[in-house]
């Protein structure tokens, strides 16, 4: 993340493991290492959040959940708090979707087989 250093805290049963990293000017944030790829917890965070001067800093547990619980510090007043977050997850379809793309599979195996008996009588 451009700094120097980094410290890992917690790994759940996913692999997902909770620390911080130095960021380019010394800063520190709140990171989530994910299938090789550190993440920025900051970028979880909304805009006005931000704009308050909110800055998660330290991850010092992550669940099998997902959820992590670590420390944040407002830049702006100088207060730290603690705080709770929860990784956001994959959508996952609805069983109306499902139902759908099956069907719609159903209809693409239908037409493929009567294209291929159609050239079949044609030869």
């Amino acid at each position: 993340m451009g700094g120097n250093s980094s410290y890992a805290y917690s790994i759940n049963g996913a692999s997902q493991v909770a620390g911080w990293s130095q960021i380019a000017g010394g800063a520190l944030r709140a990171t989530l290492w994910d299938g090789g790829a550190a993440i920025d917890l900051n970028s979880f965070l909304d805009p006005a959040t931000v704009g308050a001067g909110w800055v998660l800093q330290y991850a010092y547990d992550i669940n099998d959940s997902g959820w992590i619980v670590g420390a944040a510090r407002n830049n702006l007043s100088g207060r730290t708090h603690a705080y709770l977050l929860s990784t956001p997850t994959p959508a996952v379809p609805e069983p109306e979707t499902w139902a759908m793309l099956l069907a719609g599979l159903g209809w693409l195996g239908v037409a493929g087989r009567r294209r291929n008996r159609a050239g079949g009588q044609a030869a």
